[in-house]
């Protein structure tokens, strides 16, 4: 039998039981929240099953694929709570101006600018790195909500980037690029990549078997 909290998401997200197969999708998740209780306190269980539309809409309705992508989604979101972050846990990072939010585009979605050549390796620490890439998504989020946007854009600027600039942990799915690949995919409308060169082919080669079709699409 549903709880008040079931029956409440399920009539929010898939009202009349419009896809059959969502519902089994969502008591899935709920049943991880709630055989995992310690990760992921009742209070919040609301804030969790109330996502998983979106991967499920990503995933193309896929369930065993929505149901992976949520999971890996809500670890990440129980350990760091990437709506909290403030400047004051990653003041390495913010000192940096690596990236910032800078205007609109022609749609009004905001633009994320990630100036690459800010970026040293051997001075950043990656777990503030990843509280940072969350830190920079969320802001940005929540000005594309102002203007009722639900996406947003990036911008990499990768004037005066080198050998000196390039992290391998940043390559795989540790970096930020793993944080907008799992969590932020569908949230990504165009990412800019300027200037296109050799260094910059070479290590798209290298990330390429760490992203996904919809990434590099």
């Amino acid at each position: 039998m549903d709880t008040p909290l079931l029956t409440e998401i399920k009539n929010s997200i898939n009202p009349n039981n419009e896809d059959d197969s969502l519902n089994p999708l969502i008591d899935q998740c709920y049943s991880f929240l709630r055989s995992n209780i310690n990760e992921y306190p009742s209070n919040e269980h609301k804030t969790y099953l109330n996502e998983v539309l979106r991967f499920y809409t990503f995933e193309k309705k896929d369930v065993s694929s929505s149901f992976t992508r949520w999971q890996k989604w809500a670890a990440y979101r129980s350990k760091y709570h990437p709506e909290s972050i403030t400047e004051k846990d990653i003041p390495i990072q913010i000192k940096t101006g690596k990236a910032f939010i800078h205007g609109h585009d022609k749609e009004g979605r905001p633009c994320v600018v990630i100036k690459q050549s800010l970026h040293i390796p051997g001075e950043t620490d990656m777990e503030e790195m990843i509280r940072y890439g969350f830190y920079i998504m969320e802001k940005a989020l929540n000005e594309a909500a102002k203007v009722n946007k639900k996406d947003i854009v990036l911008l990499m600027d990768r004037s005066d980037f080198g050998w000196s600039n390039v992290d391998k942990r940043m390559i795989t799915n540790r970096g930020i690029n793993g944080i907008i690949q799992d969590y932020y995919a569908e949230k990504v409308y165009r990412v800019y990549i300027y200037p296109i060169n050799w260094l910059f082919q070479t290590l798209m080669q290298m990330a390429g078997p760490f992203l996904s079709k919809e990434t590099i699409e």
